[in-house]
């Protein structure tokens, strides 16, 4: 039972090691089904080898140990930190529910802090950025000058709203009023 226990469990971990955009959290399908293949392989390597056995079922009690003492101790300690994603989700929504428009991510994709966003974000690469307006921007300060570079025709309004993390700024893009693109 060890050999498959052993190729499931390094396959599945090697795929998500290279997959490119994966994340973490994607282990998770795996879990029970390694923690059945574990059970059932406990048995054997406990016959045959009594001191191996001890180590894992010892490791994985003080793994559960470990994991009880985060949830229940050190993480409502860490509340305020862990909800930023949450913070960033409501402020977010707030600002396009008081005037809507498409939200945009630029370059790279903020799946894991836009989590809690109820709006579709969609990521556009700055070198091809053909924005709408009006419309949402979050990205760093220094992407949202760029994007005045590249379009003289839009103006880039900072949304002042308290965004967790760093870096990361709301702005508003609206057309030039008048603007004529004769020279």
């Amino acid at each position: 039972m060890l050999p498959p226990l052993l190729f499931y469990a390094g396959l599945c971990t090697l795929a998500l090691l290279v997959w490119p955009g994966t994340k973490t959290r994607y282990a998770m399908p795996v879990a029970p089904a390694m923690a059945v293949m574990a059970g059932l392989a406990i048995e054997p390597l406990w016959r045959r080898r009594h001191w191996a056995a001890a180590v894992a079922l010892a490791t994985a009690v003080i793994l559960f140990v470990y994991q009880v003492a985060l949830v229940t101790v050190a993480l409502p300690r860490l509340a305020e930190h862990v909800s930023t994603t949450r913070r960033l989700g409501a402020a977010l929504d707030a600002a396009v529910r008081a005037a809507p428009a498409p939200v945009f991510v630029i370059d790279a994709p903020q799946s894991n802090k836009l989590f809690y966003v109820t709006w579709p974000v969609r990521t556009l690469p700055l070198a091809d950025c053909i924005l709408p307006a009006p419309a949402w921007v979050l990205a760093p300060r220094s992407k949202l000058g760029q994007i005045e570079l590249l379009h003289p025709d839009l103006t880039v309004q900072e949304v002042p709203t308290a965004l967790p993390g760093p870096g990361l700024v709301l702005a508003r893009i609206e057309r030039r009023p008048n603007w004529d693109e004769a020279p």
